[in-house]
């Protein structure tokens, strides 16, 4: 089974002039990403798609805050990304550039190899 999305930015092919493809792994990932970057109610249609991360970006950084946000990437990806299987979540704090990383490491359905994304989360005044 193939996996395709439209890349995100809507590249057109050179040659076929049509809308780019990802596919299979890079198609998942991208998915991820998006998934983790969006914030609910930002979807029309769907107000529940999203972690909701940048809510929590302005609580103190400690383990509590290390460990909700884990538990939102993790719940968005199981819920609403069912092409990624035994999903974890390890989210690292940087505290000198008010970030945080998130390291996600997946298996696509239908392979036994793992996949690893990450995502950076900065505070922005």
């Amino acid at each position: 089974m193939i996996n395709s999305d439209f890349m995100t930015d809507f590249v057109i092919h050179p040659i076929k002039g049509d809308l780019s493809l990802l596919q299979d792994v890079a198609a998942i990932s991208s998915s991820v990403k998006n998934l983790v970057f969006t914030n609910p109610y930002e979807r029309p249609f769907g107000p529940t798609i999203g972690a909701g991360i940048p809510r929590t970006l302005f609580d103190n950084m400690g383990p509590d805050t290390q460990a909700l946000l884990e538990a939102r990437i993790r719940d968005c990806i199981n819920n609403f990304e069912p092409r990624a299987t035994n999903v974890k979540v390890a989210v690292t704090t940087t505290p000198d550039r008010n970030q945080y990383t998130a390291t996600i490491v997946y298996t696509p359905i239908n392979t036994s190899t793992q996949v690893t994304v990450e995502a950076i989360f900065k505070r922005i005044r």
